[in-house]
């Protein structure tokens, strides 16, 4: 099991700073009959960029570890957030990995086979074992 902590305060009205093990981010969110512009992704934006992050690492993971040259790989992802017919709320991801160069179609096969097993993050996203526990401290 991995272990993380995040830390957060907030910067102004939804505008967040959280730290992961060492790292900075940003998080905010448009004001509604607001003019105000956000500056940086919302909370799902987050979530989003992770999901992308792990599939494009992997692939990148694969090709390294396999010292397959010569091949460079992107990412696409469309989604929509929304909420089922429960009013349960969803995600409806699209992804989209552009591998550009030489590979046989083994390699296709594997690469596709050690990206589609090895995301944590989608694992985590798709898991019906999460537990989530909010404890609330007024001072």
């Amino acid at each position: 099991m991995t272990s993380m902590h995040v830390k957060a305060q907030v910067i102004d009205h939804l505008h967040l700073e959280l730290t992961v093990d060492g790292h900075t981010y940003e998080l905010d969110h448009d004001r509604p009959q607001s003019s105000y512009q956000a500056q940086a992704t919302t909370p799902a934006g987050a979530l989003l960029v992770g999901l992308a992050g792990c599939k494009l690492m992997l692939a990148q993971s694969y090709l390294a570890s396999r010292h397959i040259e010569g091949v460079t790989v992107s990412l696409d992802l469309e989604a929509n957030l929304g909420r089922d017919d429960q009013r349960q709320r969803n995600l409806q991801a699209d992804i989209r990995l552009n591998i550009e160069g030489d590979l046989t179609d083994k390699q296709q096969e594997n690469l596709q086979r050690y990206v589609d097993s090895q995301c944590a993050v989608e694992q985590i996203i798709l898991s019906e074992s999460n537990q989530i526990q909010t404890h609330y401290q007024f001072n």
